[in-house]
């Protein structure tokens, strides 16, 4: 899809009254393209992929040799917040005749400036996307395919600052 966006730009020493006044400046950022991130995660845990993903998190511990607990933490899946997320999910309410699983879907977004040519200042940023139920060793090889594209937001620059 491709989409403007609009971005409301602050004022050194100005308040406004609400985000929804008229007076705030706001820029539109024109030409971003993008996915939908329901589309993505259905996509995703529907896929091949989806099989490998752990979708109970479980806690990792190690006993060491003079009988001390020792909390391991190596994998999203295995972190207190996701323990957490996952006991709030499956305590709320339930339809009569749902007894479907519920799965806490940690989502990791990452963004970075990416030169298009050799030549000139052609740049965007793309804007991905990789699941914390999946292996980080599994996000580390490139062949995986764990990496998902879910916006290309162009470079946004001007040499003014509007006057306001």
């Amino acid at each position: 899809m491709k989409s403007s966006v609009k971005i409301q730009l602050p004022k050194e020493k100005a308040r406004w009254p609400s985000e929804t006044d008229p007076a705030v400046p706001e820029l539109e950022v024109k030409g971003v393209y993008h996915r939908s991130l329901t589309d993505i995660i259905k996509a995703v845990f529907e896929g091949e992929d989806g099989h490998t993903f752990h979708m109970t998190p479980f806690r990792q511990q190690w006993t060491t040799a003079d009988n001390r607990t020792v909390n391991v933490y190596s994998e999203i899946y295995s972190s207190p917040a996701l323990l957490d997320a996952h006991k709030e999910i499956n305590a709320l309410p339930r339809v009569p005749g749902d007894n479907l699983e519920r799965v806490v879907a940690p989502l990791m977004m990452w963004s970075d400036s990416t030169h298009l040519a050799n030549f000139g200042d052609a740049s965007l940023w793309p804007f991905y996307l990789f699941f914390g139920n999946q292996s980080k060793y599994t996000h580390g090889k490139p062949t995986a395919s764990a990496c998902h594209h879910v916006a290309y937001i162009p470079t946004v620059c001007f040499l003014v600052y509007p006057t306001l």
